[in-house]
This record gives C-alpha cells, structure tokens and sequence, in this order.
C-alpha cells in the first residue's frame, strides 16, 4: 500500500531519471509524470541502471512516497531473523 500522507515507512525504491538537475527539478514540480524510471536496491544501483539505459549524463530523483507501516511492519521479522539468508538459526525457528 502506498501513502503519500507518511513521512516514515520504507521508501518506494524507484527513482525517475532526468537528462540534468533543471529538468529533474523541472519533473519534480510536475509530479514526474511520463518519466522513465528506474527500480533499485540501493542508489548506487540505480545509477548503473540507469546509465547502462540511458548514458552517463543522468540525474536520479528517488519517489518520495513511502510504503505504509502496514506493508513495513510485515518486513519486520524478515529484516530481523537474518533473511534472505533461509539458514539463519533464527530464520528456520520462527518460519519452518
């Protein structure tokens, strides 16, 4: 579930790639609306990403929106129980 009224919350790894900081800030104010768009595990993947598709000149901008606690809280016991290592002790006690 997406919010746009929380500030916390796991933000939506996708960031809208723009030719320079004008035109990004540019996008910002139209809501990026018809943007090419990059999804991502961190910034630095985006940035591969998006210069492997579209050259070396790009400027990233991350969505603002957030996934709501209620999609965050159900990460919880993953981000704490050693995921995505399925070995973890703790892991295969509380999720067999």
């Amino acid at each position: 579930c997406i919010s746009r009224q929380l500030w916390w919350g796991h933000r939506i790894p996708a960031w809208y790639v723009y030719n320079s900081k004008e035109e990004a800030d540019s996008g910002y104010k139209n809501g990026h609306a018809g943007k090419d768009y990059v999804v991502a595990s961190s910034e630095e993947e985006a940035y591969a990403k998006a210069k492997e598709a579209h050259g070396d000149g790009v400027h990233l901008v991350q969505e603002e929106d957030v996934l709501d606690t209620w999609f965050s809280s159900s990460l919880w016991p993953f981000s704490t129980l050693g995921w995505p290592n399925l070995e973890s002790a703790d892991y295969k006690r509380f999720y067999p």
